[in-house]
């Protein structure tokens, strides 16, 4: 037996033990106890949505994610094309799809937290069942780099899979404080916000507060943008996490390992070599990217219960912002008063009925 199949067996051993009443979800998949802190400071239903309705689909705008890991659902890639600033391109098809590019570790683990398939046997599970990831090629380097987020979003937007749904949930687990050349990014977040897609951006891991530095596209407050900053898991800002009241919705748990007792969140990527573990076709995933991931799969696992399946994206970002868990106040520049940042909190969906006042009833 290889070391890590020696490793796997005993994490699957240590979960039995430690975690006996965690779930399906955690029971079925040996990795998962890695994230059993995550599950519960957020608490999760580990079996699942209560009510389930149809998985959604899911795009991943950064590098290409890991086409043929055994725990990820199916992936579609996509290069975009670059678009003028109206978001025009040259060609008919402004988002051609590719086979499978060289996988990129970060994209990889953010589907993974987002995605990882439930129950199977293998590795850890994600926070939603998904239908599919769309692996849109995003990179935000170079001078081109604004252009680039800004076609990738009209792709997200535009994608259809062979029945004919849509993207629901854009996950940007990347942003820049550098100042816009064009109306690129502005025009495509407000065509974002008309085609009823919700963005789960990241608000960095610099410390700034971005409701005076401006980072994009976290620092757009539109009704579907919803913009997340790092948590421990006992609510507390996670060390050189980037905030703003006023402009950040939401705090979700990915604490460096070291502020958490050894505990950072685990997911499927490209292959390392460790004796963790986590380790493998797993890697540990840790700030505001991973947080972000999480946001994105809470909002996937929402639609995919039949009691808020008819949601729009403005309504499933009021719905995330009802948490009343760990919350945090502070003065708003852009709002000229007092606003409030709380911790994502999904308790609501292990409970009879809906949210009052959301799209449920």
């Amino acid at each position: 037996m290889s070391s890590f199949s020696t490793a796997v067996a005993l994490a699957t051993l240590l979960a039995a033990l430690l975690c006996p009443s965690s779930g399906a979800a955690q029971r079925g998949d040996p990795l998962q106890f890695h994230n059993e802190r995550l599950w519960k400071s957020i608490r999760a239903p580990a079996d699942g949505p209560p009510q389930p309705a149809d998985p959604v689909i899911v795009a991943v705008l950064d590098g290409p994610v890991r086409a043929d890991h055994e725990d990820l659902p199916d992936v579609v890639f996509i290069r975009p094309r670059l678009r003028d600033a109206a978001g025009h391109c040259a060609v008919d098809d402004c988002c051609p799809k590719i086979a499978a590019p060289a996988a990129n570790w970060h994209a990889t683990r953010v589907a993974g937290v987002i995605g990882a398939t439930r129950g199977n046997g293998k590795g850890t599970a994600g926070i939603a069942p998904v239908g599919s990831i769309v692996s849109i090629v995003t990179h935000l380097a170079g001078r081109d780099g604004e252009i680039n987020l800004a076609s990738a979003i009209h792709c997200a937007i535009d994608y259809r899979d062979a029945a004919g749904r849509r993207v629901r949930v854009a996950n940007i687990s990347m942003g820049s404080v550098q100042r816009p050349a064009t109306n690129a990014v502005k025009t495509a977040l407000q065509r974002a916000a008309a085609a009823d897609l919700l963005i789960v951006a990241s608000a960095g891991n610099d410390g700034d507060n971005i409701d005076t530095m401006l980072r994009w596209p976290g620092s757009q407050n539109l009704p579907n943008i919803v913009t997340v900053e790092t948590r421990r898991y006992d609510g507390r800002l996670a060390r050189s996490a980037s905030e703003g009241f006023g402009t950040v919705d939401l705090g979700a748990p990915a604490p460096m390992a070291y502020e958490s007792d050894g505990h950072s969140l685990c997911a499927p990527s490209t292959p390392l070599r460790s004796s963790s573990s986590c380790s493998g076709d797993y890697g540990s995933f840790e700030q505001s990217s991973a947080a972000t991931a999480v946001v994105s799969g809470a909002a996937a696992l929402i639609w995919s219960d039949r009691r808020y399946a008819g949601c729009d994206a403005a309504q499933m970002r009021t719905l995330l912002r009802t948490s009343r868990s760990h919350c945090r106040r502070g003065y708003s520049r852009s709002e000229k008063g007092e606003a409030e940042v709380c911790m994502l909190d999904l308790a609501f969906l292990s409970e009879p009925g809906v949210v009052e006042g959301t799209c449920g009833r």
